[in-house]
């Protein structure tokens, strides 16, 4: 992908060489954005927001509470599953109870996940964020990690393993988090 300010995006088959220009994108520049090419789509990132847009450009899914975190935000702090069908993402927290809710630091969050830090040190961190889990098709928060837990605050990194089932998050205190079912 490539996409330069004022400028259509373009796909470029690095094989072939053969390049599609997608229309109507010249007044959109992302921050960030990851090509779907199982779907033949593409995730956008700009101003905190995710977008599911078209090869014509076109926004095909908006999703209803994955608010990102970090404003222009790059992918780190974003998880695509390899089927391409969910985004796993830091996310502002939906409102000021899952912001400032209970801050202990070992408990059980969300959808049946457990934490626990398997490395790092510091006093515990009380969460400021959510880790959302989005369906990619339909937009919809399907999960939110971080409810009344501590850890989840300055994430630098994100990693699901698929095989285990098992989030990996990484905060800027160098705290290392696995969620696990």
């Amino acid at each position: 992908l490539v996409k330069q300010e004022l400028e259509c995006l373009q796909i470029v088959d690095v094989r072939t060489s053969s390049i599609i220009h997608v229309p109507n994108t010249e007044d959109v520049t992302p921050s960030a954005f990851i090509f779907l090419f199982e779907n033949q789509l593409f995730l956008t990132f700009k101003d905190r927001t995710v977008s599911v847009c078209n090869f014509r450009g076109e926004v095909v899914t908006r999703f209803n509470d994955h608010r990102l975190f970090y404003p222009d935000s790059g992918t780190n702090n974003v998880f695509v599953t390899s089927a391409q069908d969910y985004i796993i993402a830091y996310c502002k927290a939906t409102d000021d109870v899952d912001a400032h809710a209970n801050r202990g630091t070992g408990a059980i969050a969300a959808n049946g996940f457990s934490a626990s830090a398997i490395s790092g040190g510091g006093a515990p961190l009380l969460p400021a964020g959510t880790i959302n889990v989005s369906n990619i098709m339909t937009g919809k928060c399907v999960a939110r990690i971080g409810r009344g837990i501590g850890g989840i605050r300055d994430v630098t990194a994100l990693y699901f393993n698929e095989e285990r089932n098992e989030l990996y998050v990484g905060t800027k205190a160098g705290i290392l988090l696995k969620f696990a079912q």
